[in-house]
């Protein structure tokens, strides 16, 4: 991943990271399906005749991190700070949260139908995570 900040000075390199970047789920269920798109290339080398790979994509998809949005809903049910500078939310944005989680027009970074181990591993990690904080 290559970030830029752009300024009154034009693009500024920010950092060069070598490892995939968080949105990739949402990448993938938009329809670049970049693991796959390196695999190919490591597989069998450059497209000949220096054709480029198919990047069109799906405009409007979202992909959601059911892990952060449990644990946000949680703690600003619980009125708990994550930072001292940043204020608490309404309680009632948590319960708007939690009734916007089963949207059946958005999909999850983890959670799918097609694939339901490694979902049901969050979940399970998830309700772990939960009931440590919840002890505390």
């Amino acid at each position: 991943m290559v970030e830029f900040k752009v300024g009154e000075e034009g693009p500024r390199l920010m950092e060069i990271n070598g490892r995939v970047w968080g949105s990739l789920p949402l990448a993938v269920k938009s329809g670049v399906d970049f693991p796959a798109q390196m695999a190919k290339l490591y597989l069998t080398g450059p497209p000949e005749n220096g054709r480029t790979p198919e990047t069109s994509y799906e405009i409007g998809v979202r992909s959601r991190n059911l892990d952060l949005e449990i644990l946000w809903i949680a703690s600003t049910l619980r009125g708990r700070r994550g930072h001292r500078l940043v204020a608490i939310p309404p309680r009632r944005e948590a319960f708007q949260a939690a009734l916007r989680l089963p949207y059946p027009g958005d999909g999850f970074d983890v959670l799918t139908l097609d694939d339901p181990r490694p979902g049901l591993a969050e979940i399970a990690r998830i309700v772990s995570k939960l009931r440590r904080k919840l002890s505390s």
